[in-house]
This record gives structure tokens, C-alpha cells and sequence, in this order.
């Protein structure tokens, strides 16, 4: 499950193409922060490229790093 302060990368099994850095500006290597989840949508900023912020379907993004829960 996705959740805000997980650090992500846009999944190339997507439907994304190889000209999407063209497009949005970000690409598919780029570590973002999830700055916000809501209806499966995720709010991304990528800080190494200027803080951009983007939003993306939660299938359209690979965890790579996920925030831990203190209470576990």
C-alpha cells in the first residue's frame, strides 16, 4: 500500500512510453517522494530535478524505498 513520505520511481511495466520524459519531465529513473495519496492518486515532488511536483495512478509508480511505521 502506497502511503505519503515513500520514495518512488515511475514503473516502466506501465503504459508509460519511452518519450514520456519529454512529456512530464521526469525520467523513469528519478527518485520522488509521495507527498500525498487520495482515490489512488499519488502526489509525487521529485527534488533532484528542480522539486517538481507531478501526480500519478498509484499503478503508474514502483516503491522502492517504504516508510516504516513506529508503532510495528
Amino acid at each position: 500500500m502506497m502511503e505519503t513520505g515513500d520514495l518512488v520511481v515511475l514503473d516502466q511495466q506501465s503504459h508509460f512510453v519511452e518519450g514520456i520524459r519529454d512529456i512530464i519531465g521526469i525520467p523513469f529513473n528519478e527518485v520522488g517522494i509521495v507527498i500525498a495519496v487520495k482515490c489512488g492518486v499519488c502526489s509525487v515532488i521529485f527534488p533532484s530535478v528542480g522539486n517538481k511536483l507531478r501526480s500519478f495512478m498509484r499503478e503508474d509508480l514502483k516503491i522502492i524505498s517504504e516508510v516504516k511505521d513506529e508503532r510495528e
